[in-house]
Order: structure tokens, then sequence, then C-alpha cells
């Protein structure tokens, strides 16, 4: 019988094994077909296989080596469900071998610019896939989690894109030189003992030790990683520096941070429900955090997050999907009727009907049978039609634009072939066919100005997610990063006005 060392993608929740795993003795642990329930599983299996959980995991990384397929470019498909899944590959990819990576800051705040993008696409959508994932390592979720609530906090305090994207970058990267005791603190039943203590005492300091060997040089990433353990209080370490000296990046990575550690539970205690965590927070007083950014974090996450499995008024049980305008009120789907069978299709209800109330809130772990994520948040073949279409559906055109990059000071003239809110597909045309075409690089970010119905759309942000290079032309595809109002609001003018065009 041949047999092989199996990593991290080999142990998966809710999916049957395709084949049997045997333990480092050669004894049959479990059988083809056999489905892991839960993480609490999960962990009894690691730990029956004679393995160290953290060491299983670092082990098992270096193993399964990440090997990133290129998509072909269909981007106009990609929905915060894949953008999300790179996340977490990318990240994965870079804490493992941030020693050998090239241009380490540019590849984070590539991926800050990503989470930036999920955001925008659908905040409520990324909440609650982050509350409701239980397959994605902690190591790794915990950083995304926090990015995600610390984008979605400032965007509302109207913070500038480019400072939001650092602190992104501070909310990827606080953690980087302690991922491996992080990962076995996960898993740990036990209290910490005193060199953990001291590790975790120190891991900012490190961490920021290895941010500027790595070439990061941008402060307000560098205070958001070193203060994120401080306390508006001065209980805080490492410096115990309290108030206004604490840079407001880590008091809002702080609270994310905390929020989603508690959240997400431990070996020695169970994950702490999100309405309990709010409580928490607002009985905080400000003492670790501040009392008014802890009031304005549960008005803007909302006492019950996306995500949050609760049951109504009429007995349903129900995943909430959206924030609604009343911090106690969301939007939710119910998934099962009240004599325990499950729906055929989510179907939505809105709280603040007395008939449809929340009344309690209740542990995933009652529903007995898989959710459809797709189906709950109407993407893919399950995408929502007429006024609700998702902003990806482009239009064809040929419109000059100019693009900008900064770091080189120089600027390409392109072509825009198709346009949506999301993004466009760029042109650019080969002058000399003995020479390659400019390269505008995957994941790196640009400005790009263009005039349609007679005004200027000008410096709109624009990461490059695609790229193809045949004989004649480079074709680009990206992202804009954050459209103002009025940017958004001549595109979709200009769109309709061009399928209007297409119809006749």
């Amino acid at each position: 019988m041949e047999t092989r060392l199996i990593g991290k993608d080999d142990l998966s929740i809710g999916k049957p094994l395709t084949y049997p795993i045997y333990d480092q003795s050669g004894k049959l642990m479990l059988k083809e077909g056999y489905v892991i329930k839960d993480v609490k599983e999960l962990r009894r299996i690691i730990e029956l296989m004679g393995i160290k959980p953290a060491d299983f995991f670092s082990y098992a990384a270096g193993f399964s080596k990440l090997d990133r397929v290129k998509r072909p470019m269909d981007y106009d498909n990609e929905t915060p469900f894949e953008l999300l899944s790179e996340v977490q590959e990318r990240l994965e990819y870079l804490l493992e071998n941030y020693k050998t990576v090239d241009d380490f800051p540019g590849k984070v705040l590539a991926l800050s610019n990503t989470i930036q993008q999920i955001c925008y696409d659908d905040e409520d959508l990324a909440l609650g896939i982050m509350l409701m994932d239980k397959q994605m390592r902690y190591t790794i979720k915990h950083p995304i989690h926090t990015a995600i609530i610390s984008e979605i906090i400032a965007k509302r305090l109207d913070w500038s894109i480019d400072k939001r994207q650092q602190m992104l970058a501070a909310a990827l990267t606080m953690n980087l030189s302690m991922v491996k005791l992080q990962e076995s603190l996960y898993w740990q039943k036990e209290s910490l003992n005193e060199e953990q203590k001291k590790l975790l005492k120190n891991h900012q300091e490190q961490t920021v030790r290895v941010l500027q060997a790595l070439g990061v040089t941008q402060q307000n990433w560098l205070a958001g990683v070193f203060q994120h353990h401080e306390a508006i209080d001065g209980s805080g370490y490492p410096r115990g520096i309290s108030g206004e000296q604490i840079c407001h990046t880590a008091r809002i990575i702080s609270l994310s941070d905390t929020y989603s550690a508690m959240i997400s539970g431990r070996g020695y205690r169970p994950p702490m429900q999100a309405n309990a965590a709010m409580k928490n927070i607002f009985m905080d007083k400000g003492s670790h955090f501040e009392e008014e950014l802890g009031l304005y974090f549960i008005k803007t996450i909302g006492i019950y997050p996306p995500g949050s499995f609760v049951k109504l008024a009429n007995n349903e049980i129900a995943v909430v999907t959206y924030r609604g305008e009343k911090a106690n009120c969301p939007i939710v789907h119910s998934i099962q009727r009240p004599n325990g069978d499950p729906m055929p299709a989510p179907f939505r209800r809105d709280t603040s009907n007395s008939k449809y109330a929340v009344i309690e809130v209740i542990h995933p772990s009652k529903v007995k049978f898989n959710i459809n994520l797709h189906q709950l948040w109407s993407y893919g073949t399950f995408k929502k039609t007429g006024s609700a279409r998702r902003r990806h559906e482009r239009v064809l055109t040929n419109l000059p634009a100019k693009v900008f990059d900064l770091n080189t000071i120089t600027s390409i003239d392109v072509s825009i072939i198709n346009i949506s809110k999301s993004g466009c597909l760029l042109k650019i045309p080969v002058v000399n066919p003995f020479k390659k075409p400019p390269q505008l690089k995957i994941d790196n970010t640009y400005y790009i100005t263009f005039r349609i119905l007679e005004r200027n759309v000008e410096h709109i942000k624009f990461t490059i997610r695609n790229s193809k290079i045949s004989d004649d032309c480079q074709l680009v595809g990206g992202m804009f990063i954050d459209l103002t109002e009025e940017s958004r609001t001549i595109i979709r003018l200009y769109s309709k006005k061009i399928m209007a065009s297409t119809n006749n």
C-alpha cells in the first residue's frame, strides 16, 4: 500500500475524505468518506495522531507549497467569495515565506487593496463569511477578519483610502513574528506558561523589527503594529502609553483584534457569541478602548453581525445577512422551519417586524445541515436580478485613457474596452513589434484618468488583477478602489446609456 504525508488541506471540516488516513504507526484513523464535523473533532483527531497541532500545520505548510493557478481573464465573475479565498491563499504564503518574498511591503499593500475592494462590493458578506468560516486557519482568518472590521469602521469615519490601506497592512502583519506560537495557542488547552507570556509581550517590538528589515517604512503601518495592544487607560503593553499617545490606527485595530479573538475562541475556551462580545465592548466603558469608539463600533457592526445564527419570534432559525438601520434589527434569511426541517431556499425576513424579531442567538452547531453561502447572499448562479444586480456587469466601449504610475512618475496611453463601477479592461497597443508592450504589473496599483459624458473622471485608484500579452497588445484587467460617489454615478449613467443604445 502506498502512503504519503498529509497536509492541512487533507483534513477539512464538512467534506468527505477521498482516501483513508493513517497515523504515524500505520494504524487506520479515518476511513474514506468520513466527514469531520467541527473544529473540536479536528483538534481531537490531530492529537490522536500524535502530532502537535502547531507542528502539524507548520509542517503541512511546507509540504503543501502554494502553487497558485493563474485564473483566466474573467474577473467580471469574481465575487467576494473568490477574492476572499485569494486573500487567504496569498496571506498564508506571505506569512510563511516572508523572509524570502520579493517586495513584501508591496504584496501586503496589494492584499489591503483587495480587502478594500471586497468591502466595497459587500461589507455584510465579508463580515458574514469570516464569522461562518470554520475551515480557515486561525492565524490566517484572524488578521483578515481584523482588517475587514477595521476597514469598515475607518471608512465610516471618512479616513482616506491610503491611510486605511496602511491600517489594513498593519492588521494583516500585526503578529508576523509569532505565527507559529499563535497557531499553537489556538489549540492549547492549558493556560499560557511564562515563556509564552514573555513572547506575547514582546511580539509587537519583534514584528516591527522584522517589518523594517523587510522594507516597511510607512509610520502609520509600523505604529499600528507596535501599539495594537496598548490600552486607552495605560494598562496595555509594550509601553503602557494611554489616551492620545496611542495612534488612531492602533485604536481601531486593537478593538477589531479583540472582538475577532473573542468570537473565535481557543482550545481552552469556546467562542463567544457575537452579541455577548459586543456587550463586553459596551461594558469596557473606556478602560481598554476609547468609549466613543466602542459605541461607534457597536453601532456600525451591529449587535447581531452578519453570519450570526438567530431564532426568530416565529420560531424559525435564520442567518443574519445584512445589518439593519438599527443595531438590533438586522435583515436575516430563514434557513430552518419551526419544526426543524430546512427551508427549500433561504427566505428573507426583516426583524424590525415584530413577527420576525430576534429572540435568541443560537450556536451554529444547532443547525444540522449545510448552508450554501452563495445562495444565502445571492451570488454565482443565485445572483440577484433587476435593480439588485451586482455592480460587476460591464459594457463594451472604446475610451481613450491615461494610466499613471506614481512610483516611476510615468504615464501610459491606453484604451478602455469594457467598464463597470467595479473596474475595467484596458488595451495597451504595441508601438514597436520588437519590444514588449509597457508592463502594468499584477497586484500593483496605478491611477487612471478618462473622460465620459463630457466629464473628466480623474485619478481613480486602480489595482491590476490580470494581464495577458499578445503580439499586438497587452490586455490588463483591474479593479477600481474606493470610487467617489460622483465617479460611481458618472460610470453608472454612462453604462446605462451604452446599454440603451445597444438594445436599440
